[in-house]
């Protein structure tokens, strides 16, 4: 890596040499080596260490005399909808609504890159509407990059909020590519069947944590999850968990249409937890 960055580039006068995944090379054995170039750095060359993880010493106040030493991370999802805002107003000259924005970042994610690509084409087909940009476009336009995640659909659905959860499950099956209904009948099902696990196994006096840790229940939904199921008991929960595997059988033998099946049964959970308070 260090030859390369002394040796003369052969199609420019500057070269960038990128090492990722640093971190595995930096150690007690390389660092005075690292020390020693970042003391005398080769001039046609800007070397750029990449780490998924630092441990700061004093190779950092070397590199921080020649160059710099940058933290590097992600926007959180809110501070992403509001550089959305407000870069399609100052670059691309449209008006990003704040629902259109979270939608957006909920859509690709907080990559401020990925999200100026998406507003480019977005500003162009607002153009002709006053240059707006809605949900409505949006979901017209735009297919979701991101990996299912099955809990953006289970924590709407255990809101008390009938609304809510069949919006979830009604924007998620529209966005979700190759099979619409499969994942977003599979997190349902999930959803249930950890609804009836814990919920018994609470009945049964079984430890909490144990349950947790048999259920993969982490994060948010850990509390969310025991939460519900103490709400629901153990009969109720076996019910709706019944009701649930009753829907998938149906979308796998093709009965009825696939969306207003999940929105149905996303409901009938969202009423469940509602009739608990």
């Amino acid at each position: 890596m260090l030859d390369e960055c002394r040796s003369f580039g052969l199609m420019s006068g500057h070269k960038l040499v990128v090492l990722d995944a640093a971190e595995q090379l930096v150690n007690e054995s390389t660092r005075p080596m690292l020390d020693r170039y970042a003391e005398q750095p080769a001039e046609g060359a800007t070397l750029v260490l990449r780490a998924e993880t630092w441990r700061p010493g004093n190779l950092d106040k070397k590199v921080a005399l020649v160059g710099a030493v940058v933290k590097c991370e992600p926007p959180r999802e809110d501070q992403a909808a509001r550089w959305a805002e407000l870069r399609a107003k100052k670059t691309h000259g449209a008006t990003l609504e704040a629902d259109a924005s979270r939608m957006l970042v909920d859509y690709f994610g907080p990559d401020l890159g990925r999200l100026d690509s998406e507003l480019g084409k977005l500003a162009v087909a607002a153009s002709a509407a006053g240059g707006t940009i809605t949900t409505a476009l949006i979901e017209r336009m735009c297919r979701s990059s991101r990996p299912f995640d099955p809990w953006s659909v289970q924590g709407e659905v255990l809101s008390p909020s009938v609304e809510r959860a069949v919006s979830a499950v009604r924007r998620r099956v529209a966005e979700t590519h190759k099979d619409q209904s499969v994942p977003v009948s599979i997190a349902l099902v999930q959803l249930a069947a950890k609804l009836h696990g814990v919920a018994a196994g609470v009945h049964a006096g079984e430890n909490p944590e144990k349950l947790a840790k048999t259920y993969k229940l982490w994060g948010e939904s850990k509390s969310a999850i025991q939460s519900a199921a103490r709400s629901l008991g153990p009969d109720r929960a076996r019910a709706l968990f019944r009701r649930a595997l009753d829907v998938d059988q149906g979308l796998k033998q093709g009965l009825g249409r696939a969306d207003r099946s999940l929105e149905v049964l996303a409901a009938e959970i969202a009423q469940a937890m509602r009739e608990t308070l």
